[in-house]
């Protein structure tokens, strides 16, 4: 019976853990925990907005999408012999105490590891402490206290937690208080103490220890605002329309029952218009379900219904309205063309126009007059413009722009005679992207620049590009969720200081189309569903926006304000092929190993107000260029980083979808391969420059070799054709002018060749042999000095010779070609003229004739 009471205790104490650690985090999010860990003990969450939660698998941290395990490693030097964690707390230093079987352990945010405090201090008196109890302070200061009575105080010095004891032999330690001056109150079963800059007294057991209790560090959630609330009146069904007059109350009508509310700037309400021209307190019907309402330059209140016709209400002096309706009749053809108001506005001449749901548009040149004549499709207008029309705008420019079942009509009515007026039609192209995007318009609407900016429920915004609305074919730039715009759901449009509101289905996008870099989106998890209602905007930045269950009321000016905070963090970095870092959440600088080129970054926003992270959205740009929309992507990957420094700029919006001024900046350096530094580039100048000047001094040695080599030739052909005393004065003249031995041996080495050359010049049958044997050389000497000293061969020099004698005989002498031939050694006539042409360019007889 003990053994089962004893069970059932075990049970509750872990159904007790497992409640405590499920209200900190959500149910979701603790189920998937629950995958990886096999008990939870407690969940902590940082200032930054992650959880860290303890359990028998060692640390987890959750960013708000993933589960990161810490558990000690072999070789980090701690000595984390188990990985159930018994209790955890927050420090004051933003680090985390893990109480692990009897060890005392700081789990360092910074740097993802653990450390064993007491282990220094154990090492130095070699013995070893069971630590029982932690108690971080505010101060800095952690308490930890042992089985055998002991209590240390550990501090933070610098780098390392540096552990003092400061009491012994109390048995336990009943609970300690920090009072206002940063003073450690102890309570033991021996006493009060209490401890301050490293020296512990005892206190009176009368002392008041409660100055100042200790909390753990937690994140405090902002208060939220009343600003923005919702209308809940006693028909809280669709509203349809809005209307400020200018006694400053609000009149809305209702798109299911015919009703029509008056209410004050603040939205309380006032009561009800009945049919007579009153308001009621009760709840009272007006004639019908008032789809549209607007009031005139002259006071004139017009109200457009579906299906039951236009109604003019005149004030009387009363407060009260007289009631004018008007509908169509068969015998009128001046009379409105169909039933369904659905929307309506006032030009610049003070007409009215009306949008009908079946009769296209209905203008009213004189709304003053008694009875009221409307133009239209089935009188004055082209008939072409009879379509089923929506909401429509009129700009300032006179143009008007109609939303129709399937596109847009457009003409021009800044003209005072409205006969036969013309309407271009503007449809979805699928040929040409600069079409309109969707045939289905749901609003229009001309901003404080003129821009023209047109809803689709499933296409999001056009912006209309072109500057002649009076063409035949327009062109239009689309907003949408490829362009980061955050839904393609839109509904309608209004402005207040040159920015637009959008309204969606589920949310409201404030958005300037100025600058792509602030899109918020408000009340987007709010469970709110709007209605396409125009909102209205009235006073300094009020508005009342249209839901599907009544209306709800926003100030403009307190929505950003009063909105939460999203603190940004950095979850994770891998760097190529290497393990995940988690330490860059404090880091700001990445710094890559040249062989490294790829790298992704996870991170994400904590929104302390907001459950889970579905309204976040993020961005992130490069180097200051554009912002990236990654919608609810909460990471980045970069492929092929070229060495360089890089400055990567992450932001996201709090848990509404605004846009936060939380930006993360992460400076990314990617360091070169030797190749790619400077000092390789002026390496490969330098090599460059090197092999330049050596091919420049070679090509003109060569040259400076060959032109001494052609002068060399040509001054010893030239001693051919002098006499023996000529030659031999030269060949002295040459000697004296040798500067060295090996030129003084080049000399009397050529004097040898061409004495031979000379002596057999008219000798067909000489070999090479011969003239190596008369040069006192072997023929592979002969050939390499006659060609480093002549640039030819010693066959190419013979014929040289032989030609350049030729040249002489036939301009000195009367002997025929075939006589010149023979004495020059040529055994051939035919072959002395071939050879003769190829080295002098013409025939013997062309050269002897001067040719």
């Amino acid at each position: 019976m003990c053994r089962n009471n004893f069970v059932i205790l075990i049970t509750l104490l872990v159904c007790v853990l497992s409640a405590s650690a499920k209200d900190d985090i959500d149910r979701k999010s603790y189920a998937e925990l629950e995958r990886h860990a096999h008990h939870i003990v407690k969940t902590i969450q940082d200032d930054r907005g992650f959880w860290w939660c303890a359990t028998s698998n060692g640390l987890y941290r959750y960013d708000g999408y993933d589960f990161v395990n810490f558990v000690s490693q072999p070789g980090d030097g701690c000595d984390m012999n188990t990985t159930e964690i018994k209790h955890l707390y927050a420090g004051s230093d933003d680090n985390l105490w893990c109480l692990v079987g009897a060890r005392a352990l700081v789990f360092d945010i910074r740097k993802c590891k653990y450390f064993d405090v007491l282990k220094p201090f154990e090492k130095a008196k070699k013995t070893a402490f069971a630590v029982e109890k932690i108690r971080p302070m505010q101060n800095g200061t952690t308490l930890l206290g042992t089985s055998d009575g002991k209590v240390f105080a550990v501090k933070k010095e610098r780098n390392d937690y540096v552990a003092h004891l400061i009491l012994s032999n109390i048995e336990k330690i009943d609970d300690v208080f920090q009072t206002m001056n940063g003073t450690l109150n102890i309570s033991t079963p021996k006493g009060k103490f209490a401890y301050l800059n490293g020296k512990v007294k005892r206190l009176p057991d009368s002392t008041d220890m409660r100055a100042n209790l200790y909390h753990s560090p937690m994140v405090k959630e902002k208060p939220k605002t009343d600003s923005v609330r919702y209308v809940n009146l006693s028909d809280s069904t669709e509203i349809k329309s809005f209307l400020f007059d200018k006694k400053n109350r609000i009149w809305a009508g209702n798109h299911f029952e015919p009703y029509v509310k008056i209410l004050r700037a603040d939205a309380s309400l006032i009561g009800y218009l009945g049919t007579d021209g009153r308001i009621h307190r009760e709840r009272t019907p007006f004639f019908g379900r008032i789809y549209c309402m607007m009031q005139d330059r002259h006071g004139t209140i017009w109200m457009g219904s579906k299906p039951d016709g236009l109604f003019r209400l005149t004030e009387k002096n009363d407060g009260s309205y007289s009631v004018e309706r008007y509908t169509h009749d068969d015998s009128n053809r001046l009379s409105i063309n169909d039933n369904s108001v659905v929307d309506m506005h006032e030009d610049a001449r003070g007409r009215l126009w009306l949008s009908t749901f079946g009769g296209g548009m209905n203008c009213i040149e004189n709304p003053q007059s008694k009875n009221l004549t409307f133009l239209n499709c089935d009188n004055y207008f082209s008939k072409q413009g009879k379509v089923s029309t929506k909401n429509f705008t009129i700009t300032r420019s006179g143009m008007l722009l109609v939303s129709y079942r399937t596109g847009l009509l457009v003409a021009d009515i800044d003209r005072k005679d409205l006969r036969n007026l013309q309407f271009h039609f503007h449809q979805r192209d699928a040929n040409r992207a600069s079409s309109l995007s969707d045939n289905t318009i749901h609003s229009i609407h001309e901003d404080s620049k003129g821009r023209i900016f047109i809803a689709h429920e499933g296409t999001g915004l056009d912006l209309i590009t072109s500057k002649d609305l009076n063409a035949n074919e327009l062109e239009f730039q689309h907003i949408n969720t490829s362009t980061g715009f955050p839904t393609n759901n839109c509904l309608s449009i209004a402005e207040y200081k040159g920015i637009l509101y959008v309204v969606a289905y589920n949310q409201i996008i404030e958005y300037s189309p100025d600058s792509d870099e602030n899109i918020n989106s408000f009340f987007l998890d709010s469970g709110y569903r709007f209605a396409e209602t125009i909102p209205l905007i009235y006073g300094n930045g009020k508005s009342l926006l249209g839901l599907e269950n009544g209306m709800l009321y926003v100030p403009f000016e307190e929505m950003k304000s009063t909105s939460n905070f999203a603190k940004m963090s950095i979850s994770s970095v891998y760097i190529q092929d290497e393990p995940a870092d988690y330490t860059y959440t404090y880091r700001d600088t990445i710094i890559m190993h040249p062989k490294h080129r790829s790298l992704r970054l996870s991170f994400m926003a904590y929104d302390a107000s907001n459950e889970g992270m579905n309204g976040i959205r993020y961005a992130y740009r490069l180097n200051r260029g554009k912002w990236e929309q990654l919608g609810k992507s909460h990471e980045i990957s970069f492929v092929g980083l070229a060495p360089g420094t890089y400055t990567l700029e992450i932001r996201s919006t709090n848990g509404n979808g605004i846009w936060q001024d939380n930006t993360k900046t992460i400076t990314i350096i990617v360091k070169p391969t030797f190749i790619e530094t400077i000092w390789a580039k002026i390496l490969l100048l330098l090599i460059i420059v090197g092999v330049t000047i050596a091919i420049y001094k070679s090509v003109t040695y060569v040259r400076r070799l060959k032109k001494k080599q052609e002068e060399t030739l040509q001054a010893y052909l030239q001693l051919l054709s002098k006499n023996e005393e000529e030659k031999q004065n030269e060949w002295t003249r040459l000697q004296q002018l040798a500067n060295d031995k090996a030129e003084a041996e080049d000399n009397a080495f050529m004097k040898r060749v061409m004495e031979f050359i000379d002596r057999n010049l008219g000798n067909d049958d000489v070999e090479i042999g011969d003239m190596a044997e008369f040069a006192m050389v072997s023929r592979s000497v002969l050939n390499k000095k006659v060609k480093r000293l002549f640039g030819l061969t010693p066959i190419e020099i013979m014929k040289e010779a032989r030609i350049n004698v030729a040249c002489n005989l036939l301009k000195t002498t009367d002997l025929n070609i075939s006589e010149v031939a023979y004495k020059c050694g040529f055994s051939d006539p035919k072959y002395f003229s071939k050879c003769f042409k190829q080295t002098i360019g013409v025939t013997p007889k062309e050269y002897r004739g001067g040719v």
